[in-house]
């Protein structure tokens, strides 16, 4: 009996009843459901636990007596931080109830019953998938070919060994392959055949020597194919039969004779198949059983060695395919499982060689396919893996021949299909490699004495292990290393943060270590050392010996093993990482030194930045992180709301943007920082800023702090911390190792966000010791410096001035009054309290797609219920859709201009909501505005309403209309500085586009926007517009459409919100090339000193399916891109993404054709062309027949359509449900038609002018074979001119096209 717990002071974790020989831990946690239940009490709860093959951990209300049982501790969502009644149990090494092993004692003797399960082995060098595996004669597995993550086929091949558990690399195929097969010959040697090489299908055939360890080409198949199947027969030769090939199934079959290498054809099957199998029967026959030809097949047949002949035997009850075959030891053949035509299969079939036969036999508990079947030396069957209705399967289970009957056995530690499975020479099973969203090259041992699955090392971690146990820091290596550090200098050079952050450095005290340069270049990590005969090697391998010691690590690995079996890797992996018991470095706590203090920068960036940094050194208190004033500061320093000091320097005009808080640097000290983006007033009143930040910290030591506001933020951190989303498992370990040497082991999770100890002495003393002026260094960026900046930053040549702070402004900030502006925040209304959870369903294995349950002239609306992630969060996203926002550069400048303004004005209402966990953000689109809503669901309707209230009233401040517009205007200033890459991607966004405004137009625009023009402009952009929207999450269908009807009452209020036009519609679409083209197109670039290159290349039709591909694809090339461009040839990064665009259809001639057809029978064969345009006699006697006996009154018909007859049409057709009325016409209105009088305004027309009389060809050029491309002929401001002359067609007319665009 074993009972810990993992949060020992926790006194709400409950006593543990006690259950003999079950392993318990109480774990501190949250997670997902995946089934609840009501047991009476907490014993009764770990029982159901215990007895759930998938349950890990379980939580138990005592109030409720809910028992929530969980296949993942990570996904457990009792979180006793936060429910006092909940407690949490988990399993230890998988243990279940009742034990293992289980143990009978009498007085005579002592039986004990072992319950299976798998652990893992050695993992192969390779990921791989439809690959073979042969076990050889000397017990080694040999697995060859198969495809991987970024590689089509493989040729590589592996040898397991037994014994040590390990892979080694063996000689590689000549042909890389998968989808083929491999045959243990009689000699001991492999035969390879058959199979896929990156399209192609191979009639290639290899033999494996295992004395040499090499493949040698022998004969090849008379027919290419894969999917086929091989079979050994009794007199050494092989039978390949089936398959795919030619572009077709087969049914042709071939034999090998070892002793000549050669292939001989032998009879056909009667039924083309592939992805079938075979068995060898004990009277030496082959049966042949299902597969596919199209569809999936239930027949079977026999192949007879001695005629070479097929015979057809009976056929299965169900059609199959993918299924496995297995011969008993009783001579009948089992298959299982397969795909059918109705979907997975679970049957069982038995085949009975003496009366040709099939029976069912017991089902397996889950339908799978690509599965694999191991005969075990009890005569039991194996089943492992597979792929099921639930995803890829890691289940696996025994049939016994006995009873007819299945039962389940350990699951694997991962779910595979498409995998191998090979009986080893003990009587276990290897089951190595397959596929479970990724490939996989992990194997596993199942042990049938035992029923255990085995793991050892894991070859990737080991070498990983090895970069810290004996790196080779080769010379290649360091030089490829040092040109990367170079070219990510080279890359920082233009970017303005890393431009100030080392000027900050080179500014410092030069005695500090934080001064220095601390990115690297070519000239001081080769050039200096090279003159001072320093090999940069050799100080790296010293670097290494005299700083890296385990003491100073730390290490995190996630996988999907048990604890036990990670630590037992880890250890055996990481042991001999030497441990120098070396000291944790600490730094002078000092950087900035008593001369640097009470400085001010001005400095020239790079961008059309103006901003303000106020930096102090303080204290490092790591170790107080539990308290973290600097936390309590920067919430209030860094407030947006009513009161802030943002707050009111926006309505003073001189600031946008105020950020602050701890900047962590290194051991021994820490900054505080306050950044302000500043306006054009802002920047010439520089100096009453800086004097209005230390009226803020003045009102704050006046306040004191509170402890309501310490308590405000650790709540807000709980919440954040109990449902934070799930992160990529490589972010998560990287910031968790970093974390285990901040924070306590028991803490690293939840270390960033602990607040549990109130301790104003230390807010205090940073408020009155540290956050003063006379410790104060500012930096002060604008492009208005150039003049005065007279010197040179080193490393990155930032322009800049440094002096003194005017003494005046240092005694002023000491002595500053307070003002009624300035004040702490009320409390925040916004926190969210209540975390119900709206779905009643069952937690589902991925998202569920939305469905749309609303849609009219005004709005549609999409819906989907998270029955997955189990989080009370929602995501609403809005598109309100109308061209005006970008009909010309002056109204997209307005429509960006209007979108700035609402979120300027909403700062101070939302920024609490935005604290509480909750976020928006609104979008200035080419066909309107994108408005996203996401967070916690509590309050999410208040935040809508209220971002809707705004746009709908804004009031356009004149004040703030400048700024923005000033703002929208810089950053249309800097795009030329921006980086390559970004440069490059909007280039290739605009010359694809069908419509989007160039940089240059809309700069040209900007000026002359009054805010007059976008008071007009709100107005009729908000008049009429549709609403596309989809809402997901912990919402239920109710509540998506309470949101869109407030939307549409809120439009609606103020006169707005008329539907769409349809020619209104706008989808921004892109341009499709010309087959065979190849354009280039340059960008220059102001600023940057790399250059950028983007290959742009249009795709296929764009489906589902074709967009799947297409990013399947980039994900392949991503990997070997990246390492031939990036790290062999140093040419720079490597950034891969999906395109999709459509390609036109060209006119089918069978419309041509048809309508052809059709004037074959009205026309004579002579006239079948021209007979819809024959005139030739006049017969006036016809015309006036029509006139006289048909076109009148009393034979006509009248049909009069219109919306207005809804309410009379009291009559329904019959095909298409018309509604309709139908009467007789008035008798007045018939006799008034045949003596109506005649009226001057009717008459003939006039003989017509326009009737083209000349047909003469301009061309002189010969008739071309195809339609010439236009040629541009004039341009200018007013207008672009476009030429072709027509060489193709040869007829006399002329298309002239105008736009006069607006």
């Amino acid at each position: 009996m074993i009972i810990t717990q993992a949060v020992g002071e926790d006194i709400r974790s409950e006593q543990m009843f006690l259950i003999p020989d079950s392993k318990f831990q109480c774990v501190n946690t949250t997670c997902l459901p995946f089934i609840s239940v009501i047991t009476t009490d907490i014993r009764n709860c770990q029982f159901a636990c215990l007895g759930e093959s998938q349950c890990i951990a379980a939580t138990f209300h005592q109030s409720t007596s809910n028992c929530e049982l969980f296949d993942n501790m990570l996904n457990q969502n009792g979180n006793i931080l936060a429910d006092v009644d909940a407690t949490s149990i988990n399993v230890i090494s998988g243990t279940r109830f009742p034990s293992e092993p289980t143990t009978t004692t009498s007085t005579t003797s002592t039986t004990t019953t072992a319950i299976p399960h798998w652990t893992m082995t050695g993992n192969m060098s390779v990921a791989r998938y439809e690959h073979t595996a042969s076990t050889l004669t000397n017990g080694l597995v040999l697995v060859a070919g198969g495809s991987s993550s970024g590689v089509s086929a493989l040729n590589s091949a592996e040898l397991y060994n037994l014994s040590t558990g390990t892979w080694a690399t063996t000689g590689s195929l000549n042909v890389a392959r998968y989808a083929h097969t491999a045959s243990t010959l009689t000699n001991g040697s492999v035969l390879v055949s058959g199979g896929e090489n990156s399209g192609s299908i191979v009639n290639s055939v290899e033999l494996y020597n295992p004395s040499t360890g090499s493949w040698t080409a022998t004969g090849s198949l008379n027919v290419a194919r894969y999917a086929h199947t091989v079979s050994t027969l009794t007199n050494g030769s092989v039978l390949v039969s089936g398959g795919y090939g030619n572009s077709a199934y087969l049914n042709s079959a071939e034999l090998y004779n070892p002793s000549t290498d050669t292939w001989t054809t032998t009879g056909n099957m009667s039924t083309t198949r592939a992805y079938h199998t075979t068995s060898v029967l004990a009277n030496g026959l082959v049966l042949v059983a299902g597969g596919n030809n199209g569809g999936c097949l239930n027949s079977t047949e026999l192949y007879n060695p001695s005629t070479g002949t097929w015979t057809i035997t009976g056929s299965m009850s169900a059609g199959r395919e993918h299924h496995t075959a297995s011969t008993l030891s009783n001579g009948s053949v089992l298959v299982t499982g397969g795909l059918g035509s109705s979907g997975f299969l679970n049957s069982a079939e038995l085949y009975n060689p003496s009366t040709g036969t099939w029976t069912t036999t017991g089902s397996m508990s889950i339908a799978r396919y690509y599965h694999t079947a191991s005969t075990l030396a009890d005569g039991s069957v194996l089943i492992a893996g597979g792929y099921g209705s639930t995803g890829y399967l890691n289940s696996a289970e025994l049939y016994n021949p006995t009873t007819g009957t299945w039962a389940t056995t350990r699951s694997m530690s991962a779910g595979r299909e498409h995998h191998t499975a090979s009986t080893l020479s003990n009587g276990s099973v290897l089951v190595a490699g397959g596929y479970n969203g990724g490939y996989l090259n992990s194997a596993e041992l199942y042990d049938p004495t035992t029923g255990t699955w085995t793991t050892t090392a894991n070859m990737s971690i080991t070498r990983f292990a090895q970069f810290f146990i004996s790196p080779l820091f080769s010379a290649s290596s360091t030089d490829r290393e040092l040109e990367a550090v170079n070219s990510e200098y080279e890359g920082y050079l233009s970017k303005d943060v890393w431009r100030i952050s080392q000027l900050e450095k080179s500014t410092s005290d030069l005695q500090h270590p934080y001064s220095r340069f601390d990115v690297g270049n070519t000239e001081t990590l080769r050039t200096t050392p090279k003159q001072r005969g320093i090999d940069i090697r050799q100080v790296l391998l010293n670097f290494h010996k005299t700083e890296y010691s385990s003491n100073r690590m730390s290490l995190a690995v996630l996988g999907n093993q048990s604890l036990d079996e990670l630590q037992s890797l880890v250890m055996k992996s990481f042991n001999d990482v030497p441990n120098k018991k070396l000291e944790q470095v600490k730094y002078p706590a000092d950087p900035y030194g008593e001369s640097q203090r009470k400085t001010i920068c001005y400095v020239v960036p790079v961008k059309e930045y103006r901003y303000l940094t106020i930096n102090w050194v303080i204290p490092d208190h790591k170790d107080l992180y539990y308290c973290n004033p600097e936390s309590y500061l920067s919430h209030l320093i860094g407030h947006e709301g009513d009161g802030s000091l943002l707050s009111y320097l926006k309505k003073l005009g001189l600031a946008t943007e105020l950020v602050s808080g701890e900047k962590p640097t290194a051991p021994g000290f820490n900054f505080f920082y306050v950044y302000l983006e500043l306006t054009i007033e802002g920047l010439s009143r520089w100096e009453e800023i800086i004097y209005i930040v230390y009226q803020y910290i003045a009102m704050l030591r006046k306040e004191g702090p509170k402890e309501w506001i310490f308590d405000e933020c650790k709540n807000i951190n709980a919440v954040h911390f109990q449902f934070r989303e799930k992160e990529r498992p490589d972010r998560f370990v990287s910031k968790l190792a970093g974390r285990m040497r901040d924070y306590p082991l028991t803490e690293c999770l939840s270390g960033d966000y602990e607040l549990r100890e109130f301790r104003p002495d230390l807010i205090v003393e940073e408020l009155n010791e540290y956050l003063i002026p006379s410790k104060m260094r500012v930096f002060l960026a604008s492009k208005e410096f150039t003049s005065i900046a007279t010197e040179t930053e080193k490393w990155f040549g930032t322009q800049y001035k440094q002096e003194y702070l005017p003494e005046e402004l240092i005694k002023k900030c000491e002595t500053c009054e307070l003002i009624p502006e300035l004040h702490l925040p009320t409390p925040n209304e916004f926190i969210p309290t209540d975390f119900q959870l709206f779905s009643k369903e069952k937690q589902s294995t991925r998202p569920q797609l939305p469905i749309k349950i609303k849609e009219n002239e005004f709005c549609r609306l999409f819906y989907g219920e998270d029955t997955f992630y189990g989080l009370p969060k929602a995501y609403l996203y809005f598109e309100l859709r109308n061209p005006l926002g970008s009909a010309d550069p002056l109204h997209s400048n307005m429509n960006a201009l209007y979108v700035e303004l609402v979120e300027d004005s909403l700062t101070e209402i939302v920024y609490p909501v935005q604290l509480g966990g909750l976020q928006y953000k609104l979008y200035a689109l080419d066909y309107g505005i994108q408005l996203t809503v996401y967070g916690f669901n509590h309050k999410i309707k208040q935040l809508l309403e209220t971002i809707i209230d705004r746009m709908v009233n804004i009031k356009v401040n004149p004040q703030r209309f400048e700024i923005m517009k000033e703002k929208i205007k810089r950053a249309l200033q800097s795009f030329r500085r921006d980086d390559p890459d970004e440069m490059a991607d909007y280039g290739v966004t605009y010359l694809t586009a069908q419509h989007q405004w160039n940089i240059d137009e809309l700069l040209s625009c900007i000026d002359g926007i009054t805010a007059h023009d976008l008071d007009s402009f709100i107005t009729r952009m908000l008049t009429r517009f549709f609403t596309d929207s989809l809402m997901y999450g912990n919402l239920t269908k109710d509540h998506a459409l309470e949101y869109m009807s407030l939307i549409e009452q809120k439009f609606q209020e103020k006169r707005f919100y008329q539907p769409l036009f349809p020619s209104m519609w706008f989808n921004q679409r892109e341009l499709t090339l010309p087959e065979g083209c190849n354009y280039a197109y340059t960008m220059f670039n102001d600023a940057q000193k790399l250059h950028a290159i983007e290959i742009y290349l249009q795709c296929f039709q764009q489906t589902l399916e074709n967009n799947a591909l297409l990013e399947l694809f980039c994900h392949f090339v991503q990997e070997p891109c990246f390492d031939q461009l990036r790290t062999k040839e140093q040419l720079g990064y490597v950034n891969i993404n999906a395109v999709h665009f459509q390609f036109r259809e060209k006119e089918r001639p069978d419309r041509f054709v048809s309508k052809l057809a059709g004037r074959m029978r009205d026309y004579p064969l002579t006239e079948c062309l021209s007979g819809d345009y024959e005139l030739r006699e006049f017969r006036p006697d016809l015309i006036v027949e029509e006139l006289n006996d048909y076109l009148i009154p009393s034979k006509m018909r009248i049909f009069l359509a219109s919306k207005e007859f809804a309410s009379i049409a009291t009559e329904t057709e019959k095909w298409f449900g018309t509604q309709y009325k139908q009467e007789y016409l008035p008798e007045e209105l018939i006799k008034r038609c045949e003596t109506c009088e005649l009226i001057p305004e009717l008459h003939l027309p006039t003989p017509n002018e326009f009737i083209p009389t000349d047909f003469q060809l301009f061309s002189k050029e010969k008739q071309s074979t195809r339609p010439q491309l236009p040629i541009k002929i004039k341009e200018n401001e007013f207008c672009r001119l476009f030429y072709g002359e027509d060489t193709f067609y040869g007829l006399p007319k002329a298309y002239l096209y105008f736009e006069l665009r607006k």
